[in-house]
């Protein structure tokens, strides 16, 4: 249970489904198969998974720093990091193998550029020394949705590239969201995020203007013909609740709290989105 804490599987859910509105989009016009789907979430599970144990272990001095990170196993001692880096490392090299021969080459090699870019660009680069770490971060987060369009569609097309901006633009205010609400964690760990190198003010218009350009790329896909009505209307509801919420941030004095509106809104939009893939 220790070891499987580390994979931080809040984190696997939320880009399992990702991943599944990526594959959702691409059963437009073409018949729904299981096995790619399931070779795509088993492939890319394990990549994550192992990612994260990474992390985990890159992180441990500031984890034990924040509140919120303090009982981490890889903080409190309870697991081997020899034996957690083994996992990390037979994690990856199944999950992009599991990618290359259950969906398509072209899946192997997304999936492993996400692992790249979490793991070293971002967790042992960016992250403590940059306050485009986020960005950074947001780049491996928007891989999932588009390796599960591809192990089923096989190419990178217009759609492709859409999804990858839709989950790009939810997840840096996403995290600007975290950060505001734990913003005194992110303080004593010295960790540059937007809000405390640059101040409030900024933060709330970038998370505004980023939550705006969410709420117009998740419409394109009904204004492109990809999806029906049914997706256009629940999207639409959707972005305009988050951006609602983004709006409500010039208005509120506790920035603490408008931070944790904005996380909770911005779990409300994600899966909602994908739920509207599924309806279209």
């Amino acid at each position: 249970m220790r070891y499987f804490s580390l994979v931080k599987p809040g984190i696997l859910m939320g880009n399992s489904i990702t991943l599944l509105g990526g594959f959702f989009l691409a059963m437009h016009g073409l018949q729904f198969e299981v096995m790619p789907l399931l070779w795509a979430w088993l492939g890319m599970s394990m990549v994550i998974a192992s990612g994260c144990i990474l992390n985990n272990f890159i992180d441990r001095d500031i984890d034990a720093l924040m509140e919120r990170t303090q009982k981490r196993p890889s903080v409190q001692g309870t697991v081997s990091l020899s034996v957690g880096l083994w996992l990390a490392m037979i994690l990856v090299c199944c999950g992009v193998c599991v990618l290359w021969y259950g969906a398509n080459p072209l899946s192997s090699y997304l999936s492993g550029l996400g692992w790249f870019t979490y793991v070293v660009l971002y967790s042992l680069w960016l992250k403590r020394s940059s306050v485009w770490g986020t960005a950074i971060g947001g780049v491996a987060g928007a891989i999932p949705p588009v390796v599960g369009y591809v192990a089923l569609a096989a190419r990178l097309d217009y759609p492709a590239v859409l999804l990858f901006c839709v989950l790009f633009l939810w997840q840096i205010p996403h995290s600007y969201a975290i950060a505001l609400y734990r913003e005194q964690d992110y303080r004593v760990a010295r960790i540059p995020v937007l809000s405390l190198v640059y101040g409030h003010g900024v933060t709330r218009w970038c998370m505004l203007l980023l939550t705006m350009g969410f709420c117009v790329a998740i419409v394109l896909p009904y204004c492109f013909g990809w999806l029906g009505i049914a997706y256009g209307i629940v999207s639409s509801f959707i972005g305009v609740l988050w951006l609602i919420c983004a709006v409500r941030g010039f208005w509120l004095n506790d920035v603490g709290l408008w931070g944790r509106q904005m996380f909770l809104y911005s779990l409300l939009a994600i899966n909602g989105w994908v739920l509207a893939l599924l309806i279209g």
